[in-house]
């Protein structure tokens, strides 16, 4: 978006995905992984024999013999399922395959609509193709796409007509992707909605027993039950409009009142402090330096590649290399300036050396949170 393009995303709904996977394929595949032959006979073990049956209105069936899929609520089931159609991506030569488990996402940006059509439709071909010879179905009805940019670029939204086989997918402005949901202009208006209505029923419940619980219970209940929904991904959604977070925040302020009893006219600076509850500005910045602290310092991330050191490709130590600093793009849109690859580079330089040096996570983690976190009295 920042680069004035378009993205197209294909969301895919696979059928029964989980109960689909085909033992002698995923046992093949665990092969290419360089997987021994006793351990992937473990697995064989693992799958084989197993039997099913049903019981409805009191009258279980016989037992049957389960020939596919893995196992569901098992640790093991969704890491054989991603294994199973982790191929995928070396199919696809004009477009990107997102794979997390079941929820997969197909994209592809370019500087037009008909551009991304071309695109998507041939690699959605390849896509079917790939699903059928691995024996995995498409459900084209939950199957969506939804085309991103800015309202500049994105003055009409005619129909791509996208299909899949004689099925045509339906376009929308947005979709819910691992539980945030994404509308076309990334405002987030809508999944900030959704996060109030959420936290606002689970703070009915503390609401109904606040009579009858101490304040270290109700304490707890906040932090367990509502928090969790406030800062699920809210780095992704912290560039949204200062309003939106500022409703997300009176959803806490609401938390403390019923905590403490207070009236509406009490002073929220003054519940937070009595609570010692940061404000849910304070405890994104705290997110944000650990995600920053993970990208500098673990080469493994899939967030290393934001955070290059200044000093990365030269030999001798200057100051930047000492304080370690990275480099940050030169953005100067403000679409660009939203981004975490802007943001994380940029919030990371100003911290200040002492957080930076610090390789443990603990450490960082300990430090940055006091730092933050010493006067709840002034959010960030």
């Amino acid at each position: 978006m920042d680069k004035g393009v378009l993205t197209g995303v294909v969301f895919l709904d696979l059928k029964k995905a989980f109960d689909t996977v085909d033992h002698t394929i995923l046992l093949k595949k665990l092969t290419t992984f360089n997987i021994g032959p006793l351990t992937v006979n473990w697995f064989k073990s693992y799958l084989s024999d197993r039997l099913q049956a049903i019981k409805s209105n009191g009258t279980k069936s016989n037992y049957l013999p389960i020939t596919c899929g893995v196992p569901q609520g098992s640790i093991l089931g969704p890491l054989l399922f991603i294994l199973y159609i982790n191929d995928l991506y070396t199919f696809l030569t004009d477009s990107t395959v997102s794979l997390y488990a079941d929820d997969t996402a197909l994209y592809t940006s370019a500087k037009t609509q008909i551009e991304i059509k071309l695109t998507l439709q041939i690699e959605l071909t390849i896509v079917c193709e790939w699903l059928k010879a691995n024996k995995l179905t498409l459900n084209s009805n939950k199957t969506k796409y939804v085309i991103f940019g800015t309202r500049q670029t994105l003055t009409t939204k005619p129909d791509l007509n996208l299909k899949v086989g004689n099925d045509q997918i339906d376009r929308v402005t947005s979709m819910k992707y691992l539980g945030v949901i994404l509308d076309d202009h990334l405002t987030f208006d809508e999944h900030i909605t959704y996060i109030i209505n959420k936290a606002s029923k689970k703070l009915g419940v503390l609401r109904r027993a606040r009579e009858y619980l101490n304040k270290s219970t109700k304490i707890l209940l906040y932090k367990s039950l509502v928090l969790p929904h406030l800062d699920y991904c809210d780095l992704v959604y912290m560039c949204t409009k200062e309003e939106n977070l500022q409703r997300l925040q009176q959803i806490q302020n609401c938390a403390c009142r019923i905590i403490l009893k207070a009236d509406n006219y009490a002073s929220t600076k003054t519940l937070h402090s009595e609570l010692q509850l940061p404000y849910l500005s304070q405890r994104r910045q705290i997110h944000m330096a650990m995600e920053c602290h993970t990208g500098v310092n673990n080469k493994e991330s899939g967030l290393h590649f934001m955070f290059k050191s200044k000093d990365e490709n030269r030999e001798r130590t200057t100051r930047s290399t000492q304080t370690n600093q990275v480099e940050v793009e030169n953005i100067r849109t403000v679409t660009g300036r939203k981004a975490f690859g802007f943001r994380g580079p940029n919030y990371w330089n100003k911290l200040n050396t002492d957080c930076r040096v610090i390789t443990d996570k603990n450490e960082f983690k300990n430090h940055i949170s006091k730092l933050i976190c010493r006067d709840v009295n002034n959010p960030g």
